[in-house]
């Protein structure tokens, strides 16, 4: 039998009520990623169409996205940089020097530039490089609604795999902190871009990578082929480089940099408190129906089987984050 159909009528006959799910697609997610069909080569269409991805990450193709689409990424980023759960993963900002040049790859709408503008006894200055212009819109307006000193805190436009040529106006090889955070996963070529940031920094700067090892993300599903296919499909549906973290521990040494240390957290949310996880999961299953990863029906009874997880105070989801500390490699 096809177990879709079995789980779907296991489902349909276990149910004896309906549930207002706690997890709701959001309108904003709800909406297909529009990316121009020419956007692609023949070989990502054909890698598209025979993996079942038929729309690319959108955080990789932030600068090609429809207007309704990068509003509603600029509202996902800024909730989640609300989260106290994510926000537990800036502890790195004790190891940056208080007087120092940042640049952060990858900035998105600003979150951690802002963040770190404001940190006590910071008095260096962030520079924040994104591909969306939308973004960086975004990033200026945050930035004066919550008096950030604006002499220590700016945002360019520019290309993360050529930052030498991005950031043409400033005084190159002066930074002393490159900071990627969870920006890597999404890159089309990693170590291009930490070669490109190795030629922006000073000798002996440091880089700051913090990223997911998305291959560990986890949520509790009673039909274990349900449950590992969904965290699969949401995996697929929203990174571009899912397992980065593992791979730089080997190749890090290729691209300008020396790996000194790293530090592991679990993110995990458990029992009937919740919110970093529910969001995610709000935000991201929209893409796997629409990328056809999974059948939509599945999808929406995952869905309501995590609200009834939360509600029942059953409910699980985690995945391990990495910091890894590198310093530029010593020209011999």
């Amino acid at each position: 039998r096809n177990p879709v159909d079995a789980y779907a009528r296991k489902r349909h006959r276990s149910s004896g009520r309906t549930m207002r799910s706690r997890f709701r697609p959001c309108l904003l997610a709800s909406r297909v990623f529009k990316v121009p069909r020419r956007s692609f080569s023949a070989a990502a269409r054909f890698h598209a169409a025979t993996s079942g991805r038929v729309l690319p990450d959108p955080h990789n193709v932030s600068n090609q996205l429809d207007s309704d689409t990068i509003q509603a990424i600029v509202h996902r980023l800024e909730e989640r940089g609300r989260n106290e759960t994510f926000r537990s993963l800036f502890s790195y900002f004790s190891k940056i020097p208080t007087d120092a040049k940042v640049l952060e790859v990858g900035c998105g709408t600003g979150v951690m530039a802002r963040l770190l503008c404001k940190y006590p006894g910071f008095n260096g200055h962030i520079t924040g490089v994104d591909q969306c212009q939308g973004f960086l819109d975004v990033a200026r307006e945050k930035a004066l609604e919550e008096g950030c000193d604006m002499s220590k805190i700016s945002f360019i436009e520019g290309d993360a795999h050529d930052l030498s040529s991005s950031l043409s106006g400033e005084k190159l090889n002066s930074f002393d902190v490159v900071v990627m955070h969870t920006f890597l996963s999404h890159a089309t070529h990693p170590k291009t871009v930490l070669r490109s940031a190795a030629g922006v920094a000073a000798e002996g700067s440091k880089l700051i990578v913090m990223d997911g090892d998305y291959s560990s993300l986890s949520y509790s599903h009673s039909e274990d082929w349900i449950g590992k296919g969904m965290d699969q499909a949401l995996v697929n549906a929203t990174f571009t480089k899912p397992g980065i973290i593992r791979e730089l521990v080997g190749k890090i040494h290729t691209t300008g940099w020396e790996l000194k240390s790293a530090e592991a957290q679990c993110v995990a949310e458990i029992g009937s408190s919740a919110n970093y996880w529910v969001t995610f999961a709000e935000f991201y299953a929209p893409r796997v129906k629409a990328s056809g990863l999974m059948d939509e029906d599945i999808v929406d009874q995952w869905l309501l089987d995590q609200a009834a997880n939360l509600s029942e105070g059953r409910f699980f989801a985690a995945c391990n984050y990495y910091t890894l500390i590198a310093e530029k490699s010593v020209k011999k």
